[in-house]
């Protein structure tokens, strides 16, 4: 990887058995660490811990398109300056893990962000989308796309009533009124990138591990 100096996007997929992601331990981050590539896109679906994918995110400063394991939650080490990470961070897809981990849609918010899907893990309730739409408020100027995937809010003892939908869009509406796109159910069939991210772009590197 230290050879590749001209890498602008990488994408790491985690394998999948039978349709499920196995789940044991394949790559690590520190292979990553060290290299004089600048990437502008980085996607991750391996679950690393906080402590490997930190220091790889703070030395990758330059990324603008940042996808990250839907059970990872990252947050700026302690003595750094909030400026300086992830400066240019404007389309992003994370996931949301409440209680406390808000840190990252924090700092998102104070970017130019402008594509935004958010993968909800969380107990059934309004009040977890006023928490993300609250923590947003600094991206109301900028950001006209926003995917709000809470499937995994609802299991089969929960029955959504339509107080609830319209409630959470009230919510929406009134804290991000510039929204162009809004996407509050992946069953929904709708263009299948409703983000506009480039799923192949040059200098691209797809590591899929089998």
């Amino acid at each position: 990887m230290r050879a590749m100096a001209n890498l602008t996007s990488l994408v790491l997929e985690q394998p999948r058995l039978s349709g499920r992601p196995i789940r044991r331990k394949l790559l690590v981050a520190t292979y990553f660490l060290g290299c004089s590539f600048l990437l502008k896109t980085f996607r991750c679906t391996f679950r690393w811990q906080d402590s490997e994918l930190s220091p790889f995110i703070h030395e990758q400063s330059q990324i603008e398109d940042l996808e990250i394991a839907r059970c990872c939650d990252l947050t700026p080490p302690l003595g750094s300056a909030p400026a300086s990470f992830l400066p240019n961070l404007s389309v992003v897809d994370i996931g949301y893990h409440p209680p406390g981990h808000i840190s990252l849609l924090a700092v998102a918010a104070l970017r130019p962000l402008t594509r935004l899907r958010v993968c909800v893990f969380a107990a059934f309730s309004v009040d977890v989308i006023a928490d993300i739409i609250n923590a947003l408020a600094p991206a109301e100027a900028t950001l006209t796309h926003l995917d709000l995937d809470c499937d995994h809010s609802f299991d089969s003892s929960t029955s959504p009533g339509e107080n609830y939908f319209v409630e959470a869009l009230e919510i929406i509406a009134r804290g991000l009124p510039r929204l162009k796109f809004l996407r509050f159910s992946k069953y929904i069939a709708l263009d299948p990138n409703p983000l506009g991210m480039a799923r192949s772009p040059s200098s691209t590197v797809r590591i899929q591990m089998s």
